[in-house]
């Protein structure tokens, strides 16, 4: 699971020349998002954190289940609602990972240069991709899943086959 994550942040970062990305995961028993995996300047510090569902820019992306691009001097006026906290991001993409209309996370890429400004066809881009990342998290948890049910399904094929001796 967390190879398939990182590749992931990794791609991003190397995609989009980003400063960092990161992938947050939605954990529905606590109704927060989890960073899962990031990749870029200072990860360490960001696995594992958490951000409550419709709070913040990415908890936000997910309740309302719309991609966001930052970057512009507009983007408060934009996005009144939310609060912008780190002031060295210059250009930032935050789009939710959503398949069978099941929010399943959120990829956020970030840049803290100017050199590079994420534009429409970006965030178009990563949202195409975040599909393709769905789906290959859906066909990891479905092998995950397998994958505990075999040494279930042999015990009980056992068990029935001591029983019709």
């Amino acid at each position: 699971t967390q190879a398939v994550f990182d590749y992931i942040t990794r791609l991003c970062v190397e995609t989009f020349n980003s400063y960092r990305a990161s992938l947050m995961i939605l954990d529905k028993e606590t109704m927060e998002l989890v960073i899962k995996s990031v990749h870029g300047h200072s990860p360490k510090p960001l696995l594992s954190m958490r951000q409550k569902y419709g709070e913040g820019i990415a908890g936000w992306v997910a309740a309302n289940r719309t991609s966001i691009l930052l970057g512009g001097k507009n983007d408060a006026s934009m996005y009144p609602e939310l609060t912008f906290n780190n002031p060295a991001v210059c250009s930032a993409m935050v789009v939710p990972i959503i398949i069978r209309d099941e929010l399943v996370g959120v990829i956020n890429v970030s840049n803290e240069t100017n050199d590079i400004t994420y534009d429409e066809e970006d965030l178009r881009t990563l949202e195409i991709f975040a599909k393709s990342a769905c789906t290959c998290i859906r066909h990891m948890e479905h092998v995950q899943w397998l994958r505990q049910m075999v040494p279930h399904l042999r015990e009980q094929r056992e068990q029935s086959d001591h029983s019709t001796v």
